[in-house]
């Protein structure tokens, strides 16, 4: 996935692997922990604004992961800096990693 010209590519939403885990976790949570039917798929490509479902789907995310959209994901910038903090603590408070930028 190339940031520069990366553009969204839909087959269907949500297709059968995504239907799978939906279906899957309504097992065991209640529904209204679940309400969306995009499975992020963690392992694909996820740059700027763009991510990639478990069915192959690229998507722009029109929520910004929580409010990221200034950034987007995988940026380049802030992925330098984060790798002399890469440290995965559990006490660790969630934003703490913009203070070094």
């Amino acid at each position: 996935m190339e940031r520069a010209t990366v553009e969204p590519e839909v087959k269907t939403i949500p297709d059968e692997r995504a239907r799978r885990w939906v279906d899957y976790h309504h097992q065991f949570a209640a529904p209204s922990t679940y309400v969306y039917e995009f499975v992020w798929d963690t392992g694909a490509d996820a740059v700027g604004p763009f991510c990639t479902d478990v069915d192959g789907n690229v998507l722009l995310d029109f929520t910004s992961h929580v409010a990221a959209a200034p950034l987007g994901y995988n940026n380049p910038i802030l992925r330098e800096k984060l790798r002399a903090f890469d440290l995965v603590d559990p006490l660790k408070i969630a934003g703490q990693d913009l203070s070094l930028i």
